[in-house]
C-alpha cells in the first residue's frame, strides 16, 4: 500500500459513514429549509386571507353605514312630508270649519 492509499483507508476506517453523514446532513438542511419555506408560504397565505377578510369587512361596514345614512335621509324626508300634510290639514280645518 502506498502512503496515499493508506491515508484514505485510515480515514475510511475512522469515518466509514462520512459520505452518508454528509448526505444525511444535507438532507436535514434541505428538509429544514423546505419546512421553513412551507411555513413562510402558509404564513403568507394566511396573512393574505386575513387582509382580504379585513378589506371585505371594511367594505361591508362602509356599505351598511351608507345604507343607514340613506335610510336616515328618507325618514327625515317622510317626517317633513307628514309635517306638511298635517300643516295643510290644520289650515284647511281652520279655514273651513264644517263641524
Amino acid at each position: 500500500m502506498d502512503a496515499e492509499t493508506s491515508v484514505e483507508a485510515e480515514t475510511s476506517n475512522k469515518c466509514p459513514n462520512t459520505a452518508a453523514a454528509a448526505v444525511a446532513n444535507q438532507s436535514k438542511t434541505t428538509t429544514t429549509t423546505n419546512i421553513k419555506g412551507a411555513a413562510a408560504d402558509i404564513n403568507a397565505c394566511l396573512q393574505n386571507s386575513l387582509d382580504q377578510m379585513q378589506q371585505h369587512f371594511q367594505e361591508m361596514v362602509d356599505l351598511i353605514l351608507s345604507k343607514l345614512d340613506d335610510m336616515n335621509r328618507q325618514i327625515e324626508d317622510l317626517e317633513k312630508m307628514l309635517e306638511n300634510i298635517l300643516g295643510d290639514a290644520q289650515r284647511q280645518i281652520g279655514h273651513n270649519p264644517t263641524v
